[in-house]
């Protein structure tokens, strides 16, 4: 997966985790996580637009990354991500 492929959070209406985690996803402003990347367990959990419709939730945005990504079946794991826009 390239940085050009489109990426998306889901969140509560107030930007908070809807899956799990914890944190406010804010627009524009930067999230990281130390340690290994683990999916459903560890990171910063994205999806990828054939996800969405397993995740669904009040508010999905756009979101980008840097550096580390792990994909998984139905989901990518990153270390440092920041949503761009709401949807």
């Amino acid at each position: 997966m390239d940085q050009t492929t489109p990426l998306f959070k889901v969140t509560a209406a107030d930007g908070s985790a809807m899956h799990g985690g914890s944190g406010k996803w804010t627009l524009n402003r930067w999230r990281s996580v130390r340690g290994p990347l683990v999916p459903c367990e560890h990171g910063l959990h994205l999806c990828r637009v054939d996800d969405l419709t397993r995740w669904l939730g009040p508010v999905i945005w756009e979101a980008e990354y840097e550096g580390e990504i792990v994909e998984a079946s139905d989901k990518v794991v990153v270390r440092r991500a920041r949503v761009t826009k709401r949807l």
